[in-house]
């Protein structure tokens, strides 16, 4: 799919009810041409009211993509940030929300990480209900939080310790040293 397809597809969800999906099946390669970071694949892309405060405004509508499915292919670069700059780039709008999101290694069968949503604003992205599989053990949390932005990009869950997201992203896990 071409990135012209891709713009059509993201400025028609902008155009959409809200209530109602604009895109099915977008797929999209991000960071830079020839070497890609990640693939990305959403299953339906459609725009919701935008909340400020108490108020919803439906005249700033805010991109929402459920079924997303982002694949990191160099796991040495920033996806997160690609993503984010790509994104922003088509919908002219730096606040965009996620829903039911797997990010896998390649071409890995199990996600390494899911979260069941994801507000990113300006390049902060705040998850609820993730979890992360690390050297073949699983973690749980109801919130965590990563900047895009700041090299090397952690992911912080509510009061615990930040985990490296290129701790999940390594090709052979490394032992823990003791």
């Amino acid at each position: 799919m071409t990135r012209f397809t891709v713009a059509v597809s993201l400025l028609l969800a902008s155009t959409a009810h809200p209530s109602g999906p604009a895109a099915k099946g977008v797929r999209f390669n991000c960071g830079a041409l020839g070497s890609p970071s990640a693939t990305v694949q959403i299953g339906q892309l459609a725009t919701k009211p935008s909340k400020r405060g108490l108020f919803q405004v439906a005249a700033l509508p805010t991109p929402v993509a459920t079924g997303v499915e982002i694949r990191v292919t160099d796991p040495n670069s920033n996806p997160l940030g690609d993503f984010s700059d790509y994104i922003a780039a088509l919908t002219k709008t730096q606040e965009f929300e996620l829903q039911n999101v797997m990010i896998y290694l390649g071409d890995e069968k199990h996600p390494r990480l899911t979260a069941q949503s994801i507000s990113v604003s300006k390049n902060k992205w705040t998850l609820k209900r993730c979890a992360v599989s690390i050297l073949g053990a699983h973690r749980s949390f109801a919130a965590a939080s990563a900047s895009s932005t700041q090299l090397p990009i952690l992911l912080t869950p509510d009061r615990q310790q930040p985990i490296p997201l290129a701790s999940i992203l390594e090709r052979t896990p490394s032992k823990p040293t003791p």
